[in-house]
C-alpha cells in the first residue's frame, strides 16, 4: 500500500508504526472497528496534549509549528518569535528557570505561556 497517495504522508516516526496503530480502534464495548478513511489529521486525535491547551489558536494546537514528525522535541520553536525574546543574559538561562512545572490540582505540567513577564516577576 502506498500512503503517500493518501491525504496522510507518512513521515518522521509515523514511518515505522504498524498500520493497527492508526486504522484498528477498540469501541467503548471492547470491539476492535477497523478505519481507513474520515480519519482525523489532527496531532491531537492520536496523541496527548502534554500542554493542555497553551499553545490553542481557535479552538486548536497546531503542534508542527514547534515540533516534526521525526520527535517531540521542540525543533522548529524559537523563543524569539514569542512575546519575551532573549537576549543578553536571557540567552544563557535554562528553560526550567522560568517555565517551571506547576500542579492545577488536577495534572502537572511545565507552564511555558507565562502570566506574567514583567522584570520584577523574576528580579527582586
Amino acid at each position: 500500500f502506498d500512503h503517500s497517495k493518501t491525504p496522510f504522508i507518512l513521515t518522521g516516526a509515523h514511518i515505522t508504526q504498524g498500520c493497527r496503530k492508526c486504522h484498528f480502534k477498540e469501541d467503548a464495548s471492547g470491539t476492535t472497528i477497523q478505519k481507513f478513511t474520515g480519519l482525523s489529521q489532527d496531532c491531537a486525535a492520536c496523541h496527548k496534549d502534554n500542554h493542555f491547551n497553551q499553545f490553542d489558536k481557535n479552538g486548536k494546537t497546531i503542534c508542527t509549528e514547534c515540533h516534526d514528525t521525526k520527535s517531540w522535541d521542540p525543533v522548529k520553536f524559537d523563543h524569539n518569535k514569542t512575546t519575551f525574546r532573549l537576549d543578553g543574559g536571557h540567552e544563557k538561562v535554562l528553560c526550567l528557570k522560568c517555565h517551571k512545572s506547576v500542579n492545577d490540582g488536577k495534572r502537572s505540567f511545565i507552564q511555558y505561556k507565562l502570566k506574567d513577564t514583567r522584570c520584577e516577576s523574576c528580579h527582586f
